[in-house]
């Protein structure tokens, strides 16, 4: 039988998956907004910008805003467009922690974790990776990577996923 910790690890890797996907088709809408340029090199910025401040309770996802940025050298314009992102399920994921945090196996900054969420002296936060369109999950105050911390149990410990 599949323990806690591993059922929400997988299940945090299905969202992060949705979500990589759902995001994407948002994120293709912002790149159809630029027509296709001629030069052979421009830079481009993908910003993926979620709310700084924490999620309220029974929020159940948090909106990023999309802007894409296109420079083109030698002083040709500067594009931008812009959009929502998909919502993130937050909400989903907050639950996950606590669900992980009863397996026994659990490690105790799991368990600390589920603590300082419960208590509101921290919180889950949805973050772009550098300038790429992946995002993570990381526990604010800090930067720690919430998958990560699910996965800090060693196969051999934990039941396996």
């Amino acid at each position: 039988m599949e323990g806690a910790l591993a059922e929400a690890r997988a299940a945090l890797r299905a969202i992060l998956d949705q979500y990589d996907h759902d995001n994407r088709v948002m994120i293709d809408q912002v790149y159809g907004q630029l027509s296709p340029t001629l030069d052979d090199f421009y830079d481009e910025r993908l910003t993926i910008a979620f709310p700084k401040r924490r999620p309220v309770a029974g929020d159940p996802a948090i909106m990023p805003h999309l802007t894409l940025t296109r420079v083109i050298p030698a002083g040709g314009p500067t594009r931008i467009a812009e959009n929502n992102g998909a919502p993130f399920p937050i909400d989903a994921v907050q639950g996950l922690v606590a669900q992980a945090a009863t397996d026994p196996n659990a490690p105790a900054t799991l368990r600390d974790l589920a603590a300082q969420l419960a208590s509101g002296e921290a919180w889950l936060a949805p973050r772009q990776v550098g300038r790429s369109q992946k995002v993570v999950v990381r526990v604010i105050p800090g930067s720690a990577e919430l998958l990560a911390i699910l996965s800090s149990v060693p196969r051999s410990e934990a039941s396996a996923d």
